[in-house]
């Protein structure tokens, strides 16, 4: 942290706003999760990489609206229970194990929190709010 790194995200389009994720080492993923809300426009989920020695962490719902990115939804995550892996691969990850994934054609999610034990049963259907 004493390093002050910043993540950034940009696309190509030199009409589209940087958006600025702030102090973190990068990404454990980016995932595009289609058009949640209907509203015509894609929304992507990520989860930073925080130079902390915690195993709390936040997954960000972001669109593109109004010409600047926009937080729609944030939820808790714990990191430990989603991107630890063996091996010197990285892999890529498409859900946020135990938190995030598809179901039936709709992305469902959990919160964690305290009393978090992994139960696919409670995960509900992900509603995320349009952009004003």
């Amino acid at each position: 942290m004493k390093n002050n790194i910043n993540t950034k995200l940009y696309l190509e389009n030199k009409r589209t706003d940087t958006l600025e994720i702030g102090n973190s080492i990068g990404l454990y993923c980016l995932i595009n999760i289609g058009d949640n809300n209907k509203d015509l426009k894609d929304e992507i989920i990520f989860v930073t990489d925080l130079p902390d020695y915690s195993n709390l962490n936040t997954a960000r719902i972001y669109t593109f609206c109004n010409n600047k990115w926009t937080q729609l939804k944030t939820f808790p995550i714990n990191e430990s229970v989603s991107f630890n892996w063996e091996g010197e691969v990285k892999p890529t990850f498409k859900d946020i194990p135990g938190f995030l994934s598809m179901h039936n054609n709709n992305w469902v999610y959990i919160e964690y929190n305290d009393d978090y034990v992994y139960n696919p049963e409670k995960m509900e259907k992900l509603i995320v709010p349009k952009c004003h």
